[in-house]
């Protein structure tokens, strides 16, 4: 479980791994739900990509909903990279992308019984981690960004309002103490 994977950043633990020294593959290939180590690297290539460019969207949700009676592994890799490595608006991007394919997910399983929507259930009992670790250093308008994202499961109906509102008033806890965006860069004098 994802939780479990927070342990190194909670009070009296090992200081956080530096991202190189993390083990993303542990777990790889011990068992049905996880991902082959040669899967889990390109999930996190795929993962690594998604800037917010469709084509790297399309090609990240894609290869998630093939893969996805490994959800939990998906999770997994998402916190780990969440917890060890991606910032700012990397964490936004994923965010979206996690949403994307929950729709496409549901909208599968609606289409096909035999798909068996595994992706939700999953993504439900891990979101709360997974969105306290996207709200981390974050500023204001990731934040405010996050809970648009948010309210759209509400609309699609991902999961049940009371759900959603769970999560947003942990992204409300994240916004009272977040810093105001930095002001872009002046151009360089000519």
């Amino acid at each position: 479980q994802a939780a479990a994977l927070a342990a190194s950043g909670s009070a009296g633990a090992k200081p956080e791994a530096k991202p190189d020294e993390v083990d993303y593959f542990t777990k790889c290939g011990t068992g049905e739900e996880f991902l082959s180590r040669s899967d889990a690297e390109e999930f996190l290539k795929l993962l690594d990509n998604v800037k917010g460019q469709k084509p790297d969207m399309k090609a990240a949700r894609s290869w998630m909903l093939e893969h996805c009676s490994s959800a939990r592994h998906l999770c997994q890799l998402i916190a780990l990279r969440f917890q060890h490595q991606y910032e700012g608006t990397q964490k936004f991007h994923v965010m979206c992308l996690v949403s994307d394919v929950l729709s496409g997910s549901q909208k599968k399983a609606a289409e096909d019984p035999a798909f068996g929507d595994k992706l939700t259930p999953n993504f439900q009992e891990e979101l709360p981690f997974i969105t306290d670790l996207a709200c981390r250093k974050q500023t204001k308008d990731i934040l405010e960004k996050l809970l648009k994202v948010t309210q759209v499961w509400v609309v699609k109906k991902l999961f049940d309002e009371a759900y959603v509102k769970y999560l947003q008033t942990r992204i409300q806890l994240a916004l009272e103490t977040a810093p105001a965006p930095q002001p872009p860069a002046p151009p360089p004098a000519p």
